[in-house]
């Protein structure tokens, strides 16, 4: 595609948010930002003309009996209701330690933009902000339920998580439908984890039909904190989860855990960068997805060890099974590494489903149906016992 046609359809797409927002010049919001393309190495799999082509508009902020879209009505947690990107709900008794505030962002503090994530400054600029006080132990967590409705809507949201010296913070994102119009959603996380702390995000991902969404982690570690970030993508048309990790502190450790299993010609990408810059860190980082029908999955994962990170581990595993002829897969783990004492692996498997094991369990009077939900729950189990949210694994298998 030439530039010529890439910067019309560019400007297009940036005039559009600019009357249906009013929002300032978006041209100049983003300047020098490439419009992403299959060029790209990290947008190899996934095209954005599905965001691209369409004239989005804001949503309203209040939506009727807006408790019942709780996923997981039944959990002790601090509650936040997110209406089409407004704030519209925050539970009144917060533990002792715990600060929820709005912050407005005159023009962000994210060190690597992209055009989405300008975007979602420019369209947005209050960011929601999530504190942990030094030393405390939040016991219970944050959950924060996106509920998104209308159609041709976007919400653009954002959410800080700052975890201080010896704290824990474990902070819930349900992204749910409340009907199936066509929508976008643009989310940003940016965490700071200090040291010593422990900061797990754990995202439920369940647009529905006509649901797109893209997620955008940033995360920056100090010495001896723990960064746990744990996705599970229930179902979406289109769906694009973007994680950048630094390790910027001695002995610090980085967890990311994802499951997906798109149904129908669904779309889930998971793209990761995880930057290892000192020496004494860890990153572990498990994927694995369940493809159905003749939806597309992806996996695009990058671990760099900079020359002083020596003593470094690090971890990385994709599976997947591709349950039909017409499913498609592409999975691309890499390692960058300049320091030479270093532990470091990936592995990518991707194959069809084990008709030896299905055979056994309907040999045994199972149906055929429940002998492959009960495979599929035996294959998720592994990431599941490393996210360490029940709800997940109560929720997650396909009826």
């Amino acid at each position: 595609m030439s530039v010529a046609i890439l910067d019309e359809k560019k400007e297009k797409f940036l005039q559009a948010l600019e009357a249906n927002f009013g929002a300032p010049d978006l041209l100049s919001v983003t300047e020098g930002l490439e419009f992403p393309t299959r060029r790209a190495e990290k947008w190899k799999y996934t095209r954005v003309n599905a965001i691209s082509k369409e004239a989005w508009q804001m949503g309203a902020g209040v939506i009727d009996d807006v408790e019942s879209y709780n996923p997981f009505p039944e959990r002790d947690a601090v509650s936040i209701y997110v209406v089409n990107g407004q704030v519209a709900y925050i539970s009144e008794d917060l533990p002792e330690g715990l600060t929820i505030e709005s912050e407005h962002d005159e023009e962000g503090a994210l060190t690597r933009k992209n055009i989405f994530t300008a975007l979602n400054y420019a369209l947005n600029p209050v960011s929601l902000k999530i504190s942990a006080a030094k030393n405390q132990i939040i016991d219970k967590p944050v959950h924060i339920i996106f509920v998104n409705s209308g159609e041709m809507t976007s919400a653009q949201t954002r959410v800080k998580l700052v975890a201080e010296q010896s704290s824990f913070l474990h902070v819930m994102e349900s992204f749910v439908s409340a009907d199936s119009a066509k929508k976008w959603v643009s989310h940003v996380n940016e965490s700071d984890v200090q040291a010593n702390a422990k900061l797990t995000i754990s995202k439920w991902q369940a647009l529905g039909e006509n649901g797109y969404m893209m997620t955008h982690e940033f995360s920056q570690q100090g010495a001896d904190a723990t960064y746990t970030s744990n996705v599970v993508t229930k179902n979406g048309t289109w769906t694009r989860n973007d994680s950048w990790s630094d390790l910027n502190g001695k002995n610090g450790e980085c967890n990311l855990n994802g499951i997906y299993q798109p149904t129908g010609k669904e779309h889930v990408d998971n793209t990761t960068t995880v930057d290892h810059k000192v020496p004494h860190c860890e990153s572990n980082e498990l994927y694995k997805g369940v493809i159905y029908d003749a939806s597309t999955g992806v996996f695009n994962g990058k671990v760099y060890v900079r020359p002083d990170a020596q003593l470094t581990n690090a971890f990385q595993q994709n599976s997947n099974i591709v349950m039909t002829e017409n499913g498609t897969m592409n999975s691309k783990p890499e390692l960058e590494i300049y320091a030479d004492d270093v532990k470091c692996s990936h592995g990518s498997t991707t194959g069809q489903f084990d008709d030896i094991a299905l055979f056994y369990l309907m040999a045994r009077g199972i149906a055929r149906e429940n002998a492959k939900l009960m495979l599929v729950t035996a294959f998720f189990q592994e990431v599941l016992d490393e996210m360490k949210v029940k709800e997940y694994e109560e929720s997650l298998i396909v009826n």
